[in-house]
């Protein structure tokens, strides 16, 4: 169970989508949020117009079947005038209501009468359909000898036909079917319509002839063929029966498997429908009206490839303009992405160079937007970065520096200490007073200018070393030099630099109290000025100077142009500043007496945990 977990979890981190580089995800979030609306929007419209189509298609194709319907209806409804005019026909009623033709002129002038009579209603083959009335007289053997005319012929000669036997006795007209003339010059196929004529002036008879007109099926199916939704489509007429009254003239393996299906399926369908089949594997549309006044149907089969050209070159139009709209928008996303994700990669370039250490090559970046902002935030910060470091370079090298310097000061203790024990113990049997308080006085100068290595020291420890200078000093020049050491007695056990009291007063005798005659005199005071701060006051008496211009000398920078005299309070306010930061050191200050007044200050600290801290937050 865990390792499939484990499987999971592995295929779910490949296939994460925050695997990959920024650029790429803005690419696709926004070709998700621009194709989306595209693609349904094409959906809906490209379906709606199909459907639009597909209904214009039906609707077409049932407005031409309506055509075809009112034209056959105008037809029939002619030849039921043309049936109607010849049946009331005056003349023709004459000659029903005679009796036979007493002689052979007499039937050759019936034969003539009635002739001419139908002629009046032919219609030739012009722009109408072709109508061609013919009648045939009940006992009227006689016109077997005449061979006057085809359109008057006996009743006998078409009794025995199957046609003639399917007549209903009582019907106003009948449609007998597709009827070919015997004229094997012509040939014309027709519809054959029938009607029983009747001698209204003699009601006893009761069957005087038969009427019938042919209707030109070759027009009827050219005006079928004129309504055809496309090329390969087919137009059957099928009378009541469904037998076949017009329809495609080539027989192929298509035109087999519609009518075959119409077979099928005709004798279900009424009134008037569309729908869509497979016929032959092949999808068609079919369309049928059936003709109110006759039962016939109209029935239309179409090839739905045939029918979609229109829907096809319309979803050709939208699948291009979908590929354009997918061409724009992939170029529009790659140069939004590019646009954002360029400042991100030269942002990136630039981090990989700050760390290896170059803190040299700022972002150039010219826009005025939020990438600006964040860029020269950047750029602000890595300068600042290389000028802390510098200055901490620098800081080090100096610190490394003065222990150096301090440690080529310093001498084998050991050696230094039996040394001046052994000079000790002389002066002490020699009776020399004076040598024993210079020796001592110098061995422990020495011994708290080393401290053990430590830079840091009490203040009691750093007086203690001042005092053993001056006691140095004050041997040195026959008790000419006197001092005064004052401080608050809180004070002692606070920290400071080491070494930085004897080159003020060095400095002071050497530059001071030398230079003018009398007895020289040192204060010595250490006070706290304020919480937090301590302030050590030396003072000589000695022959001055311009405190402006000790203090520009004190702040020459080391490697710098600077006067040897200097170096040593130079070392002094550095160190102090180096352990404590800049806000304290080392400074002179005007002074209405005699002598120079030197001022040091420092933190108030008494843990070396403090100073660390201190030099945390001035590094900061």
């Amino acid at each position: 169970m865990f390792s499939n977990s484990m499987t999971w979890n592995k295929i779910l981190n490949t296939l994460s989508f925050f695997r990959y580089s920024i650029r790429y995800r803005l690419m696709m979030y926004f070709l998700i949020l621009v194709i989306l609306p595209i693609f349904l929007l094409t959906y809906i419209i490209y379906n709606r117009s199909a459907e639009t189509i597909s209904e214009n298609i039906t609707t077409s194709i049932q407005n031409n079947l309506s055509l075809v319907v009112g034209s056959i209806d105008q037809k029939i409804g002619d030849i039921n005038t043309i049936a109607s005019f010849i049946y009331l026909n005056p003349k023709l009623q004459n000659i029903l209501s005679s009796g036979r033709p007493a002689n052979e002129a007499a039937v050759i002038n019936e034969l003539s009468n009635l002739d001419k009579i139908l002629q009046d209603y032919y219609v030739p083959n012009t722009s109408s359909p072709r109508i061609q009335p013919k009648l045939y007289m009940q006992d009227r053997p006689e016109y077997f000898q005449k061979n006057f005319t085809d359109n008057i012929a006996n009743m006998e000669s078409i009794e025995t036909t199957e046609w003639f036997q399917t007549i209903p006795f009582r019907s106003d007209y009948t449609v007998i079917g597709i009827y070919k003339d015997k004229d094997p010059l012509t040939r014309v196929s027709s519809l054959r319509f029938i009607k029983r004529v009747y001698a209204l002036r003699h009601i006893q008879i009761p069957f005087s002839a038969l009427l019938t007109i042919d209707l030109d099926l070759d027009d009827i199916a050219r005006n079928l063929n004129s309504l055809k939704p496309s090329v390969n489509s087919t137009i059957y007429l099928l009378d009541d029966n469904n037998r076949i009254l017009s329809g495609p003239t080539k027989d192929t393996d298509q035109t087999r498997k519609i009518w075959s299906y119409i077979q099928q399926k005709a004798p279900e369908w009424k009134s008037q429908l569309s729908f869509s089949s497979s016929i032959g594997g092949t999808a068609h549309l079919v369309s049928y009206r059936t003709i109110p006044l006759t039962g016939w149907k109209v029935i239309s089969v179409s090839p739905m490839q045939d029918l979609n050209g229109k829907l096809m070159a319309f979803r050709k139009i939208i699948l291009f303009v979908l590929g354009l709209c997918l061409l724009i928008a992939v170029i529009l996303s790659f140069l939004m992405t590019n646009d954002i994700s360029s400042p991100i990669r030269q942002f990136v370039k630039s981090m990989s160079y700050t760390k290896t250490g170059n803190l040299t090559m700022p972002i150039m970046y010219k826009r005025k937007d939020e990438f600006s902002i964040m860029f020269n935030s950047y750029n602000a910060m890595i300068l600042q970065l290389d000028e802390m470091i510098q200055k901490l370079y620098v800081t080090e090298n100096r610190k490394k520096k003065a222990e150096l310097d301090a440690l080529q000061a310093q001498i084998n203790p050991h050696f230094l200490y039996n040394t001046l024990d052994s000079i000790n113990w002389l002066a002490i049997d020699h009776q020399a007073p004076d040598i024993v308080k210079m020796v001592t006085a110098l061995s422990d100068f020495f011994r708290h200018s080393l401290s053990k290595g430590k830079n840091i020291i009490t203040l009691q420890e750093e007086l203690k070393q001042a005092e053993s200078y001056l006691i140095i000093q004050q041997v040195r020049s026959n008790n000419r030099i006197q001092y005064q050491i004052e401080v608050e007695e809180e004070l002692l056990p606070c920290l400071t630099v080491k070494l930085i009291l004897q080159p003020l007063i060095e400095n002071a005798i050497h530059h001071g109290i030398e230079k003018r005659r009398g007895p020289g005199m040192i204060n010595i005071k250490v006070t706290s000025l304020e919480p937090g701060k301590l302030q050590f006051q030396v003072l000589d008496n000695g022959a001055g100077a311009d405190a402006d211009k000790l203090n520009e000398q004190i702040a020459v920078k080391q490697g710098e142009s600077e006067p040897a005299h200097s170096f040593g309070t130079r070392n002094v306010k550095e160190r102090i500043q180096m352990w404590f930061g800049d806000a304290y050191g080392l400074y002179y200050i005007k002074h209405e007496g005699p002598g120079v007044l030197a001022v040091i200050e420092l933190p108030i600290v008494h843990q070396m945990e403090e100073i660390n801290h201190a030099q945390d937050d001035h590094s900061g």
